[in-house]
């Protein structure tokens, strides 16, 4: 996730992988997606660090559900849900961690600089 944050618009997050680490997962993903491994607190009690997403950057941006985004001018990736701002304003948007302890974070280019990398589609997490 640390990683992810140094990508710039219609990067390949694989540029970033170590080239090591793999996740095994027994289910059905779409080509191209990938996991990506939580780092912090800022999900919790939802989604715990550690624990993988898989994101899908082929899949519909849909307002309440979770998306990796990179904030560019911070050189960092933030898993949160996404809310558009208004309709047809693309790149005006919020990302909400789900643990209210982080604060919402407004991207539209003067506040926050950013993109959407990929929306998550399935949790993976030991129990």
């Amino acid at each position: 996730m640390s990683k992810l944050g140094a990508l710039k618009t219609a990067t390949d997050p694989l540029a970033v992988w170590d080239g090591v680490s793999q996740v095994s997962v027994q289910t059905d993903i779409p080509d191209g997606s990938y996991g990506v491994r939580l780092t912090d607190e800022s999900g919790e009690p939802v989604f715990r660090a550690g624990e993988i997403v898989i994101c899908n950057p082929a899949a519909e941006i849909v307002p309440g559900r979770y998306v990796v985004a990179v904030l560019t001018d911070e050189d960092r990736a933030v898993f949160a849900r996404y809310r558009p701002a208004a309709h047809r304003q693309p790149r005006h948007f919020f990302l909400k961690p789900p643990n209210d302890a982080f604060p919402e974070i407004e991207v539209n280019g003067k506040t926050h600089k950013g993109f959407i990398l990929a929306r998550a589609i399935k949790h993976i997490r030991d129990i």
